[in-house]
């Protein structure tokens, strides 16, 4: 029987297996422990105290993640499940069942994906609260503006010629329909002037008074300035002054 640190026959046979299936196989190198920096580029190492196979060997170190080939743990356990020889597609071991790894980075984002489709409008929301009362406007005024007497027969009418806060309403009212005549009013009394003597004449007479002169037996009418005869007895006399 092997010991803990021994592969068995069945070991051997899986790797002798395994180097017919990978495209690069240079040495196989062993020890107790991780390979760190040992080896060369194809190399593949067994650490005999955990049962790990590591490999193969690159540019940038050894590729992958240990793979268990052991039938039971370096402290002698037997493990949960029998070791693989199965190759992943980029030429390493298939991970066995051990535990998970640390996670890896986190990849660059992704590009964007096409829109979707429009959702349904959704329900429509509460009504909001009254909002504050605003403050008082300034009070409106109200003037006439002009006032248009137009023809017979028309219509009256109203148009503002100011604005919605300080209105000027212009009128405009249709001109009346002639009425009828009137009857015959009655016949009016004589018309009487002053009377008077040339010596009774008003001493601040009135531009326009007429009188009549009982000592020249005729009318005299005062232009502002003399008194005229308004009664000549001869074309002669016409404008005269009395």
């Amino acid at each position: 029987m092997a010991d803990k640190n021994s592969l068995t026959l069945a070991q051997v046979t899986a790797l002798v297996k395994l180097a017919k299936k990978v495209d690069q196989f240079n040495n196989l190198l062993s020890g107790n422990g991780p390979p760190g920096d040992n080896g060369t580029n194809g190399d593949w190492y067994v650490d005999v105290l955990t049962k790990r196979l590591y490999g193969p060997k690159t540019e940038t170190g050894w590729a992958g993640q240990p793979v268990a080939i052991g039938t039971s743990d370096e402290t002698g356990t037997p493990r949960p499940t029998a070791p693989r020889t199965a190759l992943n597609a980029d030429g390493t071991l298939a991970a066995g069942s051990g535990a998970t790894g640390p996670e890896g980075p986190q990849g660059d984002q992704g590009p964007q994906g096409d829109q979707g489709v429009a959702g349904a409008t959704g329900a429509a929301g509460a009504t909001g609260a009254a909002g504050a009362a605003g403050a008082d406007g300034a009070a409106a005024t109200i003037a006439v503006g002009t006032i248009t007497t137009g023809a017979a027969g028309g219509s009256a009418s109203v148009s503002n010629s100011g604005s919605s806060s300080a209105a000027v309403f212009d009128f405009t009212i249709p001109r009346g329909a002639t009425g009828v005549t009137g009857s015959q009013g009655p016949a009016g009394s004589d018309a009487f002037v002053a009377v008077g003597t040339t010596g009774e004449r008003p001493g601040s007479p009135s531009t326009g008074a007429i009188r009549y002169n009982t000592t020249e037996n005729r009318f005299e009418g005062y232009n502002g300035s003399a008194w005229l005869n308004l009664s000549p007895a001869t074309l002669d006399e016409v404008g005269d002054t009395v």
